[in-house]
């Protein structure tokens, strides 16, 4: 598959259920919420954390290292509609679930996805500009190891 952009191939869907992060399904997609034009382009903000653990001692002057613990930091910002604002009632603050990103623009089955287990923070209101959309961001906990090699279920 050639390079791929961000537009109209990352879908971003809202599961309340998976039982295996690592192969979502179809019925498990269907039964979630698809968010992905409420998304703003640049609205999705993956970020991972990981800590080193200083291995140095006292024979040496170089400080070696390993890795230690990691984390994930999530974020999604979404277009406020007047008409079916979906993405804000759907992600309320302490909302649980599953955050389901198809890098490939499908949730077919074998298609790669990213997967978080979730817990909304309280939505983000943004700040006024001339000529751009009302939008408020999610913060979103990530409550356990996410699945960063999913591959939806056939």
């Amino acid at each position: 598959m050639p390079r791929q952009v961000f537009e109209e191939q990352y879908k971003v869907h809202f599961l309340p259920a998976c039982a295996d992060i690592s192969a979502p399904t179809q019925a498990e997609i269907t039964a979630g919420t698809d968010l992905s034009t409420f998304v703003t382009k640049d609205g999705v903000q993956i970020g991972t954390s990981n800590q080193r653990v200083s291995v140095g001692d006292i024979s040496t002057t170089f400080d070696g290292e390993i890795m230690g613990s990691w984390g994930a930091n999530l974020a999604v910002s979404f277009f406020k509609d007047d008409t079916t604002d979906t993405a804000w009632t759907t992600l309320p603050r302490g909302t649980a679930g599953f955050l389901l990103i198809a890098l490939f623009g499908s949730t077919a089955a074998t298609e790669p996805a990213y997967v978080f287990p979730i817990e909304c923070g309280q939505r983000e209101l943004p700040t006024s500009a001339a000529n751009e959309r009302q939008s408020f961001t999610v913060p979103m906990a990530v409550t356990g190891a996410p699945d960063l090699d999913s591959v939806i279920a056939a």
